[in-house]
């Protein structure tokens, strides 16, 4: 079963990209939910409102999202198979947490025990939305995601951290600009062409 990681920086559009696919797809595609959304709205304690910004909460924080996301994506891939879909896409991959864990890649791989090459190959695809916080920064804004507490400067931060993130992917495409119609339009023809 082929998978294909959704990504970007904050306000970059993936819900509303991820809404289009699956309205245009169907069953044809899977979509595996965001872990971290999972977990934050699950109870895990929300940087910003129950907890202080620092480097161990971000660590703890990653750990539960590689565990999570790891077993969503087998999950996710019976739950696929036995449906007769063609592809899953995952709402952010395993490497979206390098952006936001201090260290790099090589700590991140080397702290949750990941295979940097396995953790590539795993993924088809990495599409990268670009964030409006570098597209159009007068635009950014945190509405439309409860969970969102960025600054533009750390938004901003985020977006070229998450590129760095996935850079050791080979087949990577990177949809830039602020509009979302245009966006919905790349990831579908993206998505028709793996199909």
């Amino acid at each position: 079963m082929k998978k294909v990681v959704l990504t970007g920086g904050p306000h970059a559009g993936k819900t509303t990209v991820l809404k289009a696919l699956q309205e245009t797809f169907k069953d044809r595609v899977t979509l595996i939910p965001e872990a971290a959304t999972i977990l934050l709205e699950g109870g895990f304690a929300n940087l910003g409102e129950t907890v202080n910004q620092n480097d161990t909460w971000a660590r703890v924080f990653q750990g539960a999202i590689v565990a999570l996301q790891n077993h969503m994506e087998k999950h996710y891939e019976h739950l696929a198979e036995g449906a007769g879909s063609q592809l899953l896409i995952c709402d952010r991959g395993i490497m979206d947490g390098v952006a936001y864990t201090p260290g790099g890649v090589a700590e991140f791989c080397a702290r949750y025990g990941i295979n940097e090459l396995e953790a590539y190959n795993r993924y088809e695809t990495i599409i990268h939305l670009e964030s409006l916080a570098t597209a159009d920064p007068l635009s950014y804004g945190k509405a439309g995601n409860r969970w969102r507490h960025e600054s533009l400067n750390h938004a901003q931060e985020l977006e070229y951290a998450t590129r760095l993130a996935w850079l050791g992917h080979p087949n990577r495409v990177q949809i830039k600009g602020k509009n979302i119609d245009e966006k919905v339009r790349k990831v579908v023809e993206h998505i028709n062409s793996i199909l």
